[in-house]
């Protein structure tokens, strides 16, 4: 069981990694027992957020840059 956790915990920490490095960076399977499944949802949902949040703040500055 513990190997079980252990393989899509690695694997949640190197597509951690990955999206620190860039944005764009695929999702997470989710996969695995239970636990490690709401994990890799939360940190898809995050991943999502995060993207969407960058591209309202770019269109923020867009249009602050066009008012001045």
């Amino acid at each position: 069981p513990l190997l079980r956790q252990r393989v899509p915990l690695a694997q949640l920490a190197t597509a951690a990694t990955a999206f620190a490095h860039d944005l764009d960076a695929p999702a997470l399977e989710v996969s695995g027992p239970v636990e490690v499944r709401r994990a890799a949802e939360a940190f898809n949902f995050m991943q999502h957020r995060l993207r969407q949040l960058v591209v309202e703040r770019g269109r923020a500055l867009a249009a602050v840059s066009h008012d001045l």
